[in-house]
């Protein structure tokens, strides 16, 4: 018996879990779906905690900016109080500085990097000083091409801070992120799929509940009685998702968010729609939920605040 047979299987098992809790992200740009992207990496083993940043590469001389971050933290690996949004302050602190700013690998490639020890000068290892971590895994993946002068074109980095109980996990995680990257490079491009010109993709929370009611059948009179806002409000965000979503019926907006937008576009999956879609068709059931479950979780956060 191969005595590493063993290790080989739980790896393989650990990426396939990992690629699965990819393809359950939204198929649209949720307000929190750098968060969640996030949290898709704590699969991996000896994770002590996660951040992901979605950048939006300047075109025409203008900077690169920082569109979202999500941060995920493991529960009972930090004193300090709250770790999630101590970790939040430093990126904005460090991209405020210009500490931070997107890698540029080729497009469609996922560039993985590893930082060890995570401190000194570099922006990305003071985001975690103070932390019990032995070294930083990096994966840098460009969602839509990344042409010169392309102001939509967008980069996903994944930041995963090694705990220094699993020393050893740095190399087993590099391999999970070179392996999944492209996958969640693709769920990424989908999310983020220019709407209208000039629109940005990133729904609002409201948008994201009415468009979760929308996917479960209510009409507009039914949702507004659900969220307790008039018609016309809510007439006016199914309106704003058409926009963001570059829908133009109720079909093609629900078609769009459950993650199927050649069924959106009226035609069938090209060639390379189709190799794209066997990423993500196996789990469009769960695109769905994911989509409505961030949506019922928008809704809930909104009840007393809006």
């Amino acid at each position: 018996m191969n005595p590493g047979g063993g290790h080989i299987q739980s790896q393989l098992r650990e990426t396939v879990e990992l690629a699965q809790d990819v393809l359950r992200l939204p198929a649209v740009a949720t307000p929190d779906w750098a968060d969640l992207a996030a949290a898709s990496l704590t699969r991996l083993g000896g994770v002590h905690s996660v951040c992901v940043l979605v950048w939006l590469r300047g075109g025409a001389g203008s900077p690169p900016s920082l569109e979202a971050a999500g941060v995920w933290v493991r529960a009972g690996s930090s004193p300090r109080e709250n770790p999630v949004l101590l970790v939040r302050s430093r990126v904005e602190r460090e991209r405020r500085i210009g500490a931070l700013a997107p890698p540029g690998p080729e497009p469609g490639a996922a560039r993985v990097g590893r930082v060890s020890p995570p401190t000194g000068g570099d922006g990305r290892g003071r985001l975690w000083q103070g932390f019990e971590i032995h070294e930083i895994v990096s994966a840098a993946i460009s969602i839509d091409g990344a042409n010169d002068g392309d102001t939509t074109a967008r980069l996903i980095e994944c930041l995963v801070a090694v705990d220094t109980d699993h020393a050893g996990a740095g190399e087993r995680i590099a391999a999970a992120l070179r392996a999944v990257g492209p996958m969640l490079g693709a769920r990424a491009a989908l999310a983020l799929a220019p709407g209208e010109a000039g629109r940005s993709p990133w729904l609002t929370e409201r948008e994201t509940a009415v468009l979760g009611l929308l996917i479960q059948g209510l009409s507009v009179r039914l949702i507004a009685e659900r969220i307790g806002r008039s018609p016309h409000t809510v007439h006016d965000h199914v309106k704003n998702l058409h926009h963001k979503l570059g829908a133009s019926t109720r079909g093609e907006l629900v078609a769009r968010a459950l993650g199927f937008p050649e069924w959106a576009a009226g035609r069938p999956a090209s060639g390379d729609a189709r190799r794209a879609g066997a990423q993500v068709e196996p789990k469009a059931g769960v695109s769905a939920r994911g989509t409505a479950g961030a949506a019922g979780a928008a809704g809930a956060r909104q009840s007393e605040s809006v």
